[in-house]
């Protein structure tokens, strides 16, 4: 069906890899830094894989082993994203010196240019890390599911706390949005919003059903609906016919697409009713995506020649949002533009086409490729809406640890 396994032959991963990785889970995807308390601990990681990255990132630039499809497709975009932002940061934190903090944001940008160095010295085993991806989002989404039991069916105590996110409730495992009437209904697991639960399981539960884990896709399933994210079921349905027409490809291509469209529209046709009911109950939140895609896209030129390197920073969104020229944080290239300028747009949209390309190239290739690269290129497909409403895996330091390493292996052979 045009997919095999194949046993890891990389060296393992290196101890800087592993650090950055357990850091990464722990102190920037999820929340546990709020819910065990890690917050000081989590600022002095960061700090130190900041300083760190920067090191790697000098022999990135010195190194003269790099193809010139690599500078072009990979290095140039990424280091257009990490000079742009932190430009603006330095520009911006001659006035508050508090900015300087927001340097953090950086990292996973940080991080996506290093990896072709730790590639090159083969400190890096991308499908290790995939499989200790996979199993930390099955213990969490797990426990998170038995925090959700002992709260919502037991009626067990959840303490509140403050976060820079708002106030939360906590579990042992997990965290609910805190609401007048108690903790949210909405699955969070560990993470800010069950959303952003939803978008990052949406790989997982084609890798558990590739790799036929089933009572890991099962658990992911349970955990998945119970995040109620509109968005994250339209991501499942495309998931799901990725996976099909991915599988149906090599028999013929043509009538896998015909196949895939009638689908597509029949299930559209079925559901749609039921979409624009759950959107429209989204009030306030709909319409201020809506408006954040309007008035970004509408007003770039003006704000393109107004800040050419970024708009000012600010410690907090309020604060962002006392400038009328703020767009919002929904539509995430214009974010781009507002952190970093023109140089950090482009750069972003860059890496966006050549994550697309290499989604493609899996999806219209007769060759037989790993489980992880058509994970990988079925996760760009689905992601390509939540463009419009959040963060997504190309903000996560994930993206350089997880899909990166794929990406620079599709350049590579094409030399």
């Amino acid at each position: 069906m045009g997919i095999y396994k194949l046993k890891d032959t990389a060296k393992k991963n290196s101890k800087y890899i592993i650090f950055v990785f357990i850091g990464v889970i722990f102190f920037q995807s999820t929340m546990l830094k709020f819910i065990w308390s890690l917050e000081s601990f989590s600022r002095i990681y960061n700090s130190l894989v900041l300083v760190i990255s920067l090191f790697f990132v000098a022999h990135v630039l010195m190194s003269k082993n790099f193809s010139k499809e690599v500078w072009k497709q990979y290095l140039l975009p990424g280091f257009f994203v990490f000079i742009g932002m932190t430009l603006n940061i330095l520009i911006s934190a001659i006035s508050n010196l508090n900015l300087l903090a927001q340097l953090g944001l950086t990292l996973p940008w940080l991080i996506f240019l290093i990896i072709p160095f730790l590639k090159q010295k083969n400190m890096i085993n991308v499908f290790s890390l995939w499989k200790i991806t996979y199993y930390f989002m099955l213990i969490f989404v797990t426990l998170g599911l038995i925090d959700y039991y002992f709260i919502f069916i037991l009626g067990g105590a959840a303490e509140i706390v403050k976060t820079p996110y708002g106030f939360f409730y906590l579990g042992k495992f997990s965290i609910f949005h805190a609401t007048l009437n108690g903790p949210h209904h909405r699955f969070y697991s560990c993470f800010a919003e069950p959303g952003s639960l939803a978008m990052l399981l949406l790989p997982f539960i084609a890798y558990a059903y590739f790799y036929k884990k089933y009572i890991g896709l099962v658990i992911f399933l349970i955990g998945f609906y119970f995040t109620y994210s509109l968005g994250g079921y339209i991501g499942l349905l495309s998931i799901c016919v990725l996976i099909y027409l991915y599988k149906t490809k090599r028999k013929n291509i043509l009538l896998s697409l015909i196949s895939t469209t009638i689908i597509l529209g029949g299930t559209y046709g079925y559901i749609s009713s039921s979409i624009s009911t759950a959107y429209q109950k989204k009030d306030n939140s709909a319409t201020e995506r809506e408006e954040s895609f309007s008035k970004g896209i509408l007003g770039l030129p003006l704000l393109i020649v107004k800040y050419p390197f970024g708009m000012p920073l600010a410690e907090t969104t309020e604060g962002l949002r006392e400038s009328s020229d703020y767009t919002g944080s929904n539509f995430i290239p214009l974010v781009y533009f507002q952190s970093g300028g023109l140089i950090s747009l482009m750069g972003y949209i860059l890496i966006l086409i050549m994550s697309i390309r290499f989604a493609f190239k899996i999806f219209l290739s007769k060759k037989e490729y790993r489980i992880e690269y058509v994970v990988a290129a079925c996760t760009f497909i689905t992601m390509i809406p939540f463009l419009l409403q959040r963060t997504t895996i190309w903000e996560s330091s994930l993206f350089g640890l997880l899909y990166a390493p794929l990406i620079l292996d599709s350049i590579n052979k094409k030399k």
